[in-house]
């Protein structure tokens, strides 16, 4: 990834590792654009959405400190698989800057050029003074990497996933999931003990923590928090750790990827909650993505049992 200004522009490079017409799909569904369109914490509600020549897309961000930003987009130039152009504005009175994707293929997966032109540089500059611009687009494009990797792997068939519905309202299945003194109580396998040696629940933030199962010395884990959108979804990269939060070596199996991307969907539905958890590995070797294909059985009854604690604490809080 790399990020390149001139006067006038604001520009960034990312390559994914997923082919071109995937990273195109993730502008089409104004669904999926929920998920990954803004900086870290950030959610969108749409109101109209036509993604073609000539079409608009009209949004509310809403941040993480509770403003909504209204947003307005004029595509002037949508290629399938090529490009997307477009004009972006507060409304359809004024346009701010316009924006200018590709997207080209590389070495089996994707680079894309993203390409925001100012009409003078100091209306650039006012808007870095404004807003973490730079940021801003960086944590976009990384969310939409997410996104992208988790449904590559969807495709390859390579990406765990798990599904359980609680009968509680959302505000308080996420509030164990957020909050140490509750998430300690029920993560981890049956009858482990947890202990935390930190617990930062924002973008940026981290968990590290250790279990003892009784079958040897503590197991540490670490988890980095890369997206939080309060009772939407969590994204985090998890691996195995030390005392010190370095990368640890998985116990038991070989080759067992050290780095797994995790994204934690959460539903209402009828006054219950769906929890929707998908994992797959990141940067991983053919080795490893075997191993964990193969452990998914396994990782389905561990989950199980992880979700009967949760229920059970959930039954023990209401």
């Amino acid at each position: 990834m790399s990020t390149v200004d001139s006067d006038r522009e604001l520009r960034i490079r990312r390559k994914f590792s997923a082919p071109k017409e995937l990273v195109f799909q993730m502008w089409e569904n104004p669904a999926t654009l929920s998920k990954w369109w803004g900086p870290n914490g950030f959610s969108t509600t749409t109101i109209h959405h036509e993604f073609r020549d000539e079409g608009s897309w009209k949004y509310i961000m809403h941040g993480p400190d509770g403003v909504d930003y209204p947003n307005y987009i004029h595509f002037t130039s949508v290629a399938p698989g090529d490009h997307i152009r477009y004009e972006h504005g507060e409304d359809e009175t004024r346009v701010l800057f316009t924006v200018n994707i590709t997207f080209e293929d590389c070495g089996g997966g994707t680079e894309m050029d993203f390409c925001l032109t100012f009409p003078t540089a100091e209306e650039l500059q006012k808007i870095k003074e404004l807003y973490p611009a730079e940021d801003g687009l960086r944590q976009t494009t990384g969310r939409l990497s997410n996104y992208v990797t988790v449904l590559d792997a969807k495709q390859l068939q390579e990406a765990f996933e798990y599904s359980r519905s609680f009968a509680f309202p959302k505000e308080l299945v996420w509030k164990v999931w957020s909050e140490k003194e509750h998430f300690e109580k029920w993560w981890g396998p049956k009858n482990a003990k947890m202990e935390f040696a930190e617990f930062d629940f924002i973008p940026g933030g981290k968990a590290l923590y250790f279990m003892v199962t009784g079958q040897g010395d503590p197991i540490w884990a670490l988890w980095r928090y890369t997206d939080i959108v309060r009772h939407d979804h969590i994204v985090f990269e998890s691996s195995f750790s030390d005392a010190e939060g370095g990368l640890g070596k998985a116990p038991w199996f070989e080759h067992w990827p050290d780095y797994l991307l995790n994204i934690v969907d959460f539903v209402e539905e009828g006054g219950s909650t769906i929890v929707n958890i998908v994992g797959c590995p990141i940067d991983a070797t053919p080795a490893q993505r075997e191993q964990y294909k193969s452990m998914f059985n396994g990782m389905k009854g561990g989950f199980g049992g992880t979700f009967d604690q949760l229920e059970e604490y959930l039954n023990r809080l209401v």
